[in-house]
């Protein structure tokens, strides 16, 4: 049997991104998180305003191109069907959106007195990263959607290498001098891979280059899934240390922006097991690996918290 009987045949019965997705949430819980959170801590212990900056900005870029790369499956089938395929889209875009500014307000509220320049790039760069995602599902050719996407992304880096190289700047000119040095560095870099991108997308995906198909099948089958897993498998740890700790400190805002969180992490999830194909496998296993991840997530919280389940 071939690799590519293999696949083939693995494919009849279950999605590789959604398997990747759990089993890195589980092995997250089971694992990970006790190598990066000490016991009896939460995520939000240990962050601090450029550790938050990075887990946000991953959270942008990861679950977005993951909403396109599931929104271009849902299209793929619901063609003919434009009314559903337009709301289906809505409920993404949704979604996403209220997931990402949920969590850049759980960002400015913890971190009230951080360098306004972390806010900047993550509303303007952050934003557009969004964007870059979002456009892999809307194009009509594949390498148009890589190409389009890509540049984009740069795009979006550009506009957060700026802001990031004010970090930290004072109100002279020779700091401002260096933040702009700093920026010009990075940026001439950027640029150059702006302008390479046009000219590398149009060969390497153009559906005929195998190096292209397979570093679009490992991205979107195994790397999104995978950084998808652990940015909201800690954004989901956020969300549920501030539905617990709001019982011992009553605050309307902490319910609202908590239970809206975890909603929206749910409801990726849910629009992940039914994008086609539906494998009913994916479902079982999902279901059970979240119920064993709910239930540590719990124990770790309390644990945190001071309070036992």
């Amino acid at each position: 049997m071939t690799f590519k009987t293999f696949t083939s045949a693995f494919a009849k019965y279950v999605n590789l991104d959604e398997l990747v997705y759990d089993i890195t949430l589980l092995v997250l819980a089971l694992f990970l998180r006790g190598l990066i959170v000490p016991h009896g801590k939460t995520v939000l212990d240990v962050l601090n305003p450029v550790t938050g900056t990075i887990l946000l900005l991953a959270v942008f870029f990861s679950v977005s191109y993951y909403i396109g790369f599931i929104q271009s499956r849902y299209t793929e089938v619901l063609t003919e069907r434009p009314k559903t395929l337009d709301r289906v889209a809505g409920i993404s875009m949704v979604t996403l959106f209220v997931m990402i500014i949920t969590v850049t307000i759980i960002f400015v509220r913890e971190f009230p007195d951080a360098d306004p320049v972390f806010s900047m790039a993550l509303v303007f760069g952050g934003f557009c990263m969004v964007a870059s995602g979002l456009v892999w599902s809307s194009a009509k050719k594949e390498k148009d959607g890589c190409s389009t996407s890509i540049s984009v992304f740069i795009l979006s880096l550009i506009i957060i290498h700026f802001f990031i190289s004010f970090f930290q700047c004072e109100d002279n000119p020779p700091s401002i001098l260096r933040a702009l040095g700093i920026f010009a560095a990075g940026g001439t870099v950027l640029v150059l891979l702006f302008i390479l991108n046009v000219h590398v997308s149009e060969k390497l995906f153009n559906e005929k280059n195998r190096a292209g198909n397979l570093i679009i099948f490992i991205l979107f089958n195994i790397f999104i899934p995978l950084m998808t897993a652990m940015m909201v498998g800690f954004w989901q740890e956020i969300a549920a240390a501030g539905m617990i700790g709001v019982l011992h400190n009553p605050d309307e805002v902490s319910i609202i922006l908590s239970g809206v969180l975890f909603l929206t992490v749910i409801s990726v999830r849910v629009q992940m097991a039914l994008a086609p194909p539906y494998r009913v496998i994916n479902t079982g296993i999902g279901l059970a690996f979240f119920t064993v991840y709910v239930i540590i997530l719990v124990n770790n919280i309390s644990a945190a918290i001071g309070k036992s389940p």
